[in-house]
């Protein structure tokens, strides 16, 4: 069975058409995979983005609240050190009864940034932080017992020894924090 010229002038035009198509089918394909890999690629690095800026705030939350414990702890230890001198409502002057004591502004200094630690510290740097906040809390209090002229000589060598184990404390808590922020 032989074609006639028409037959085979419709079967090349078909052949044509359908290469042309099956060129087209993969040419589309062969771009819609590049542009796939493409997306890929921008996806991943928008993601190492993202970590990248996600660890420096982080970071730099992280520095704030140790910097804020640090300042914090630094404030109770002056005041266990001074024996509670900057206490003047423990003075001779009349006392408003609706101030707070400098004590107790400390210690609630020292808790509000000891709880911004609890996120952002590593386990062994918080437990540190935990000991120096306690022991400072024990101090301020020997110290505020001691400007309230109700310290026996026994309470006055008490208060030396627990202001020198907080500062201990809060020493031994910087040298993890330092580590922990890469500042040591």
């Amino acid at each position: 069975m032989f074609l006639t010229p028409q037959e085979i002038t419709l079967a090349a035009a078909a052949i044509a058409a359908a290469a042309a198509l099956l060129g087209v089918y993969l040419t589309a394909r062969r771009d819609d995979r590049r542009v796939r890999l493409e997306r890929e690629r921008q996806d991943s690095m928008e993601r190492e983005r993202w970590t990248r800026e996600d660890r420096a705030i982080w970071g730099e939350r992280r520095y704030e609240a140790h910097t804020a414990f640090a300042h914090a702890t630094l404030e109770a230890l002056r005041y266990c050190e001074s024996a509670g001198e900057y206490a003047p409502e423990l003075g001779n002057a009349p006392r408003d009864p609706e101030s707070v004591s400098p004590l107790m502004l400390r210690n609630r200094a020292v808790s509000d940034a000891l709880v911004m630690l609890e996120l952002r510290a590593s386990a062994p740097v918080r437990e540190a932080a935990e000991a120096a906040a306690d022991a400072l809390r024990q101090a301020s209090a020997a110290a505020y017992a001691i400007v309230g002229g109700r310290g026996a000589p026994e309470q006055v060598e008490s208060w030396t020894d627990l202001t020198k184990r907080a500062k201990a404390a809060r020493d031994s808590y910087l040298e993890l924090a330092q580590n922990e922020l890469g500042s040591a």
